[in-house]
């Protein structure tokens, strides 16, 4: 008991996971792994709920593109939160809902009003691990 102590008469034991209570991965244990979070939003001004997933990470090097093209273009012209609302809009299972390579699927969503669009590119953005100060700094504010 050598990592216990002693706390008002009582034992506390730390807890540490311990780098060897896990397996090393193989190729396909990587392959078949389901690590991409999906989380349900209320949309009030849409009067329902959609699921939201985090982005792969070769959607995130697309993202990564978009900002790219935004800082040529500005950020309204590359239609950032429209595609990235599309990439990531899903069914509870993480079927994605649009595709954001289709112009007429991401030009309908740009349509739909900022408010909601704005929260869904938040947890979007949350889910995917980029938080809003990363993402102010990329943007350039």
């Amino acid at each position: 008991m050598s990592d216990d102590q002693y706390v008002d008469g009582e034992v506390e034991v730390e807890e540490e996971e311990s780098e060897n209570e896990y397996p090393v991965l193989s190729a396909q244990d990587i392959r078949v792994v389901e690590d991409v979070m999906v989380e349900k939003l209320f949309i009030p001004e849409w009067k329902g709920h959609v699921y939201v997933r985090g982005m792969t990470g070769s959607q995130r090097d697309y993202f990564d593109g978009l900002i790219s093209e935004a800082e040529k273009k500005g950020f309204a012209k590359a239609k950032v939160r429209a595609t990235v609302a599309c990439m990531c809009l899903c069914d509870g299972e993480g079927k994605r809902l649009f595709n954001y390579r289709k112009k007429e699927h991401v030009e309908d969503m740009g349509k739909r009003s900022a408010y909601p669009l704005d929260r869904i590119f938040a947890v979007i953005m949350r889910l995917s691990g980029l938080s809003s100060e990363e993402f102010s700094e990329i943007r350039g504010n």
